[in-house]
């Protein structure tokens, strides 16, 4: 889900924007028999969309760690009988990923509610 509105138009409506299995963005819109039930689905959705962010978050902050603790190696150079030691960070900017990667979680039905 990027985006998750109750239409200021139409205020039965709800409505969210996601990317299916294809990495196709579709628009999904209910028609909701009150405006309070409409604006009610919007911040529950929305509110679970952050809660899943912050989770995924708080899930690379951790791997990051761990990756940071692997990968930041110390190396020892002696030169003219002198230990000279560096931190080195193994890592390459490449491997940082950005996106939130949700292709673990099982598959939704293709069905609304």
């Amino acid at each position: 889900i990027s985006y998750c509105s109750a239409d200021a138009a139409h205020d039965h409506v709800f409505a969210f924007i996601a990317t299916n299995l294809n990495e196709t963005m579709e628009c999904h819109a209910f028609l909701c028999p009150k405006r309070k039930t409409a604006q009610t689905v919007t911040l529950t959705v929305a509110q679970a969309f952050n809660t899943a962010y912050k989770a995924w978050q708080r899930i690379h902050e951790n791997s990051n760690k761990i990756l940071d603790k692997n990968n930041d190696k110390k190396v020892e150079i002696k030169l003219d009988n002198k230990k000279i030691q560096a931190d080195m960070d193994m890592r390459s900017s490449n491997e940082k990923n950005l996106l939130i990667d949700l292709s673990h979680e099982g598959k939704t039905s293709d069905q609304s509610w």
